[in-house]
């Protein structure tokens, strides 16, 4: 059985499980998110952690750009997965 996004970033990325513990049972008590949106915003995160061997608060401003505009130059016509991803960072802050 193959490992999902979560559970890889979580045993490759350093310092992402503190960050998904933290995040995950902070924002469900707080922000009132569903579990469901809690857990694709995490899920995208993890992508993002994954995609720069790093978790998403030491990336820069520079990188983050790229990414996303990597997402809407694959994505054209959809814009799901760009804007998944700018939530999902925003869920953090």
């Amino acid at each position: 059985m193959s490992k999902n996004m979560i559970e890889k970033a979580r045993e490759t990325v350093e310092g992402f499980t503190g960050l998904y513990e933290k995040k995950s049972e902070q924002k469900l008590s707080l922000t009132g998110y569903s579990f469901s949106a809690s857990s694709n915003y995490l899920r995208e995160l993890a992508r993002i952690s994954l995609e720069f061997d790093t978790i998403q608060d030491n990336l820069t401003e520079e990188q983050i750009n790229g990414y996303l505009q990597g997402l809407t130059n694959r994505f054209t016509r959809q814009q799901g997965p760009f804007k998944m991803a700018v939530w999902g960072l925003r869920y953090t802050h």
